[in-house]
């Protein structure tokens, strides 16, 4: 099964919308030890989930069942990044934040909402550079 192998510290950063991400961190895809090994890189800045404020009580992005998935699927969708993992698609980016969520006991119901808000919604963040690294 995919697993995350490290926790993540992050950082707020003075825009109050965005985090910074202190040290890398890895997901693994497929089972453990994995071949495909998606790494997002200290220094990488994300908005984590990007969800209007009356959602938060349900879909709190700062609890690690949320934050975590957001990351690598913001550093999926950075323009500079996605295609060093074999995923080439927006499909394919939004599947990985849907199983990341199921690896972290993100509940079905939840999961699907939001898997299909992405879908819906994310399109004009993908091959952007809008969360992308500190460069």
């Amino acid at each position: 099964m995919s697993t995350f192998t490290t926790q993540i510290n992050l950082e707020s950063i003075n825009d109050g919308k965005s985090w910074k991400l202190i040290d890398s961190f890895e997901y693994h895809i497929g089972e453990y030890p994995s071949k495909n090994i998606i790494t997002v890189p200290a220094g990488f800045i994300t908005d984590l989930m990007t969800v209007p404020r009356f959602i938060l009580p349900f879909f709190n992005p700062l609890l690690h069942q949320y934050s975590k998935p957001s990351i690598i699927h913001d550093w999926l969708y950075d323009k500079d990044s996605k295609d060093k993992y074999n995923i080439n698609t927006r499909l394919q980016a939004d599947k990985v934040f849907l199983e990341a969520m199921a690896v972290l006991g993100v509940s079905r119901v939840k999961r699907y909402l939001i898997y299909q808000a992405v879908r819906l919604f994310a399109k004009k963040f993908y091959n952007t550079t809008s969360n992308g690294s500190l460069k």
